[in-house]
This record gives C-alpha cells, sequence and structure tokens, in this order.
C-alpha cells in the first residue's frame, strides 16, 4: 500500500483533525492586550489563532502533547467571520437607511457591533460552561443561575427573547444568541435593516460584552484556586480581510471599546485591512490598544524552526509505528530538514553538474578551478564560481587570498550558479539543500508544505523511501535528483494553478507572474552582460503608478487597471512587498514587489532575496497587463533593453 504523504493537505481546514505546532509567536497571542495578526494567505495565521482556541486546547491530541498539565489563564474562542456575518451588511447604503440621523455610519456601526458581540456571546458562553463539564472550573449551579437571571434583568430585550421557554443556565444563553445573531443575519440580508435594529440591546457598542465578559470571568473563578489573577477571555476572529472598509472601522472601533478581562485577537491578509481607523472623529487604533503580529516579517531562521516544527508533527502522527512514544519523548534528532534534504555549497553542486555535462566550455572552466586551488594550495571541491566570477569581471589581482575578496565572492554564489547554468546550457537548476526549499516558501508555510509534499512523493517513486518512517533520523539526504525534480514540479504546479482558472482576472495574473518571472530570470541570469555578476540578484521592482495617469498616456484607466491587477496579485500571494514603507491603499503613486520564490525553479531566478531596487518599465508593463498584439517574450526583452539602459551599472570595488 502507497504510503499517506504527510505534507498533504496544505491548508489546516481540509484536515479532519487538524496537526498544531504551538510556535513561538503563541505566546504574543496570550497576554493581557488585543492582537492584530497579518499574512499573506497560507503564512500560518489559522493555526496560530487555533493554537490558543480552548476547544484545540482541550480536544485536540497535537496541541495537548506540547502544552503540558498547566491550563492557561484564559479562555479563548474562535471563529471565521464568513461563517457568522452575512455578506450583505457590506452592501448597506447608511445614508439611505437612516436619512434623518446625524450619523448614519454609527447607526450601522451599532447593527454591526451588536451582531459581532451575539456572536462572541454565544461562543464565550458555550466554552465556560463545556470547560466546567471537563472539569477545569467549579462553580455552582446557583452561581450560573445567579448570572444567567442578572444579564436578563439587566437587558430586557434578551428577557424577551427567552420568551416562556426560559434559559437554563449558561447553555441556554448561548442558544439566545446563537438565535438572536441568526435572527440578524436573515434581517440584513432581506434588507429589514429597522428590524435588525430593533434587536439591539440598550447600550453603547462594546458595553454589553465588556460586562459578560466580566460576569464570566467572575463566575468561572468563584471556586479558590480556580483562575490566576490575570485570567481573562479572548475573542478571535479570523478571515478579517472579508470586511468592507467601512465594517473594518466598525470593528476597530469595538476593538478600542475593549475592557479586562476581553480582549480581540483579529486575523486578516495583510494588504487588505486598515488596521488603524474607526468611526469616531480624531480617534485611532494604537500601538496603546493592540498589539500587531506581522507574520511577514518573521526572520529566516524563526521561519525554518516553524517548517521543522509543523515537518516534526506531521511525521510524528503519520507514523503508526509511534503511537506509543510521546511526542516529549522523541529524541532532538526525531527530525531535521538538514539531515533530510542536506546542506549542499554552490561548487558542489556545480561540480556534480559536472560529472553529467557535455559542454565542454563547462569541463574547461572546472579544470581552470581546479588549477587555481592547485596553485593556491586547496584541494577542496573546486572552486568553480569563484573562478567564473573573477574571469567574467576582469579581476586579475596578484593574491586574490584577500578576507574582503572571498566575502565578496560569496555574495555573487548564487549570481554564479545561475549565469554558469545559463551559459552552458544546464537546464535542470539545482534548487535543493534545506535552507533553500525554505527560502523558496518565501515565509508562506502553505508553500514551504507544497515544496516538501513534492519532493516526498518523487523520493517515494524513486523509491529512496518507502514509508513515513524512513524521514526521521536520516543519515544520508534524499538525492539531489529527488529534490531538483520534485521542486520543480511544485514550482510548475503553483503556475498551473493560477493558468487553469479561466476568469478573466487570473489570465491577468498569469500573465503578470509570467512577465515578472521571465523578466527577473534575464535580469539574474544573461552571462553576455556584467550587471548579472556585478549587481546579483535583480528582481525588487518599483512599480510608479503615476506614469499611468490619464493625461500621461493615450489609454484612460490603464493605472487603475493595473493598480488592481497588482493588488490582486499580492493579496493572492503571487506578489510579496519589497520595501516595508509600501502604503496600502490604491492612491499610492509607487508599489514595490518581486514575485513569489517559489516561482524560482520554473523561471530560472534565484531562491534568495532578490537584492535592491529596479523601475519597472511601466510602458511595456501596463502593456501586457492590458493585452498586446506583441508577444509576451518581446514584452520582456523591450523591459530588460529598457532596464539595462536606465540603470547605471554599480561597479563592485574589492579593494
Amino acid at each position: 500500500m502507497t504510503p499517506t504523504n504527510p505534507f498533504r493537505p496544505t491548508r489546516f481546514e481540509h484536515h479532519d483533525h487538524p496537526l498544531i505546532w504551538l510556535s513561538p509567536n503563541v505566546r504574543l497571542l496570550e497576554g493581557l492586550k488585543s492582537v492584530y495578526v497579518a499574512g499573506t494567505r497560507g503564512s500560518g495565521k489559522t493555526s496560530l489563532l487555533k493554537a490558543i482556541n480552548w476547544r484545540e486546547r482541550l480536544y485536540n491530541p497535537t496541541v495537548r502533547d506540547q502544552l503540558g498539565a498547566n491550563p492557561p489563564d484564559y479562555v479563548a474562542v474562535y471563529f471565521r467571520l464568513p461563517d457568522f456575518l452575512t455578506s450583505a451588511i457590506g452592501l448597506i447604503n447608511w445614508e439611505h437607511c437612516f436619512p434623518d440621523s446625524p450619523t448614519p455610519d454609527l447607526v450601522g456601526y451599532e447593527i454591526f457591533s451588536q451582531l459581532i458581540e451575539f456572536v462572541g456571546a454565544q461562543l464565550i458562553c458555550e466554552a465556560i460552561s463545556s470547560l466546567r463539564a471537563a472539569q477545569r472550573f467549579s462553580y455552582s449551579t446557583n452561581d450560573e443561575d445567579a448570572l444567567v437571571a442578572a444579564v436578563l434583568a439587566r437587558y430586557p430585550a434578551l428577557a424577551e427573547a427567552v420568551g416562556q421557554d426560559g434559559c437554563e443556565g449558561l447553555d441556554g444563553l448561548s442558544l439566545i444568541f446563537r438565535r438572536l445573531h441568526q435572527r440578524l443575519n436573515v434581517l440584513i440580508t432581506r434588507g429589514q435593516v429597522h428590524d435588525a435594529l430593533a434587536l439591539s440591546l440598550e447600550a453603547q457598542p462594546g458595553v454589553f460584552i465588556n460586562e459578560l465578559a466580566a460576569r464570566l470571568r467572575d463566575l468561572a473563578c468563584a471556586a479558590e484556586g480556580s483562575c490566576s489573577t490575570s485570567f481573562h477571555l479572548k475573542i478571535c476572529i479570523d478571515d478579517c480581510e472579508t470586511l468592507q472598509p467601512v465594517q473594518q472601522k466598525f470593528l476597530n472601533s469595538l476593538v478600542r471599546s475593549t475592557q479586562n478581562p476581553l480582549f480581540w485577537v483579529v486575523s486578516y491578509v495583510s494588504v487588505d485591512y486598515d488596521s488603524t481607523n474607526t468611526v469616531h472623529f480624531n480617534q485611532t487604533l494604537s500601538d496603546a490598544d493592540r498589539t500587531q503580529l506581522l507574520l511577514d516579517d518573521m526572520g529566516n531562521s524563526d521561519f525554518y524552526r516553524l517548517c521543522e516544527g509543523v515537518s516534526l508533527l506531521r511525521v510524528y502522527y503519520s507514523d503508526p509505528g509511534l503511537r506509543d512514544t510521546p511526542l516529549n519523548a522523541l529524541p532532538r534528532d526525531f527530525f531535521e530538514l538538514e539531515s533530510l534534504l542536506g546542506k549542499v555549497s554552490i561548487n558542489a553542486l556545480l561540480a556534480n553538474q559536472a560529472q553529467h555535462s557535455l559542454s565542454a566550455e563547462f569541463t574547461q572552466l572546472v579544470e581552470r578551478a581546479k588549477a587555481r586551488d592547485k596553485r593556491r594550495g586547496s584541494n577542496r571541491v573546486p572552486s568553480i564560481f569563484e573562478t567564473y566570477v573573477l574571469e567574467k569581471l576582469g579581476h586579475r589581482l596578484a593574491d586574490d587570498r584577500e578576507a574582503n575578496l572571498g566575502a565578496y565572492l560569496r555574495r555573487k554564489n548564487v549570481a554564479a550558479l545561475l549565469a554558469i547554468c545559463a551559459e552552458f546550457r544546464i537546464t535542470n537548476i539545482p534548487y535543493v539543500g534545506a535552507t533553500t526549499i525554505v527560502s523558496l516558501s518565501n515565509g508562506c508555510i502553505r508553500d514551504y508544505l507544497e515544496l516538501i509534499g513534492s519532493i516526498f512523493d518523487e523520493a517515494l517513486r524513486r523509491r529512496e523511501i518507502r514509508s513515513v518512517a524512513d524521514l526521521r533520523q536520516r543519515e544520508v539526504p534524499l538525492s539531489l535528483d529527488a529534490q531538483r525534480v520534485g521542486v520543480r514540479a511544485s514550482s510548475r504546479a503553483k503556475l498551473d494553478g493560477i493558468r487553469n482558472i479561466i476568469e478573466r482576472d487570473w489570465a491577468e495574473a498569469t500573465r503578470t507572474v509570467e512577465f515578472i518571472g521571465k523578466l527577473t530570470a534575464l535580469l539574474q541570469s544573461n552571462p553576455n552582460v556584467e550587471s548579472t555578476l556585478a549587481t546579483p540578484e535583480r528582481g525588487n521592482f518599483i512599480f510608479d503608478l503615476s506614469l499611468l495617469d490619464d493625461d500621461n498616456g493615450d489609454h484612460p484607466g490603464r493605472r487603475a487597471f493595473v493598480t488592481r491587477v497588482l493588488r490582486r496579485c499580492e493579496a493572492d500571494g503571487l506578489l510579496r512587498p519589497a520595501r516595508s514603507d509600501q502604503n496600502d491603499d490604491d492612491e499610492a503613486h509607487e508599489l514595490a514587489f518581486h514575485l513569489h520564490r517559489r516561482f524560482a525553479p520554473e523561471f530560472g531566478f534565484s531562491y534568495r532575496g532578490p537584492y535592491g531596487l529596479l523601475r519597472m518599465p511601466m510602458g511595456e508593463f501596463a502593456e501586457m497587463c492590458v493585452g498586446s498584439s506583441e508577444t509576451l517574450d518581446a514584452l520582456v526583452d523591450r523591459a530588460y533593453q529598457r532596464i539595462s539602459r536606465d540603470t547605471p551599472l554599480d561597479h563592485p570595488k574589492l579593494l
């Protein structure tokens, strides 16, 4: 029987029993402060929010095995916004619905806030009740009934919703809140906005949920020793990028009204959410109100540990031979990326390619490298890329063992690899090794799982591995060929995934990816120009949108069109921001992006970087976006020639 690939499915939502690795970022969500979690799709936002959810902590063995016996000093609930909020609320014209109100948006805020508060109230009542049943809390039934009676007395509209049926305990109260937010959604969807407003409680937005949280905290902590002094509640809301701009202000305003013991964790795709503005004049959401966690800013070493931790969990829970071995009893070297994929130098990769190359010129380069090493008294792997760089850039130094020369050459090792492969027609560029695979993931855990999953499939096909058990405590890494073929297949699959969608937006996205991919590869690998090595691994592009203004050309609307294409590619993780000071609004004059690095094997550009900033020729780029009689390759060549003319060469200084 073919073993199951432990790295698939890659989406959290596609798992029956999600495997959640508790990364160090979990601690940032656990404090007495609201948190906004931003990241591109697939960066691990959902896993992070689920990691603190009471249900996962109580029932998910992958979380329990990592936590130990001590319960957290909070209870966190989780919901996806699209599952509980009708999209119709984003289409309401509040001024039209409430023409007599001096502030119609505040009426909209009241309805929106009430809906979110009812959802949160349902979930936290359900959580406290369930945790009592699980003996996490030990409050009395009398105290529970007293809380319910106090809430109903405080808000008569809730008592009316209860009616003759009565309300038994927190479970009954939770059902009331559930019926109310479902009713609100139905009324809003039908356009009965005034009826929806009538369901709202007589309280300012945020007051009801804060009061309820305080009562629930007191109930849960009634028994001595049940809670720490910092015990609190959290409401985690996922997929908030689905909110319209005015709704984002509503949610920000609700978060700003937070009072201990209630805090919010809000998750969204980085580019699609305004995390600052509120509905209140001269009041914004600041760092004093919430912490911002930007997953896209995760350092290379932190992301490497994330990939390794997620992989360890998947291998452990996929191996039936480990069912009797506790997670915390695994040896330290149970799963190591470097043991699985190896650590290979650029020269070792080139030497491996030389064994299979039919190019006499490449063989001669290797021989010259060996002669150079012999003169220098070195018997290590031939210094192929160093020899190539020195010959190409024309540096003839009497003594090339200077320390700064070594550092200078190392900065150009990947550029040399790409140029050598291009010059000597080596088509199978070896994207292999642990650090390379992690770098190709571009900070996205989903892309990492797609890459490593594809490598697993190829290694299985070659019979280098026969089961999941062969992934742990390896003494010999998987072959370079298995990695290279697997990585190339994963890269092509990412491109085919957007090519195969027939909608117009995706056709434009596909052309954009292919244009930037081919242009980046040409800039980074053309062996016939000195800039390839002198200013290596260029691929960060500035898009000057002001050049597309209607008064600067004969094609009205080009700026808005190109901006939409770029923003769409950014939101879907195809393009990654190239600088941190980038404006998120559609009126920005300049945007800066590079292509996601998982596309590197398909187009042949660097798995790291890119470095520096280049100005994208906007005429050619806009022509590609809107459609042109010229082929895409011809437009790429024109853009390359324009960059070559307009960008001064950064001549290196060695000493």
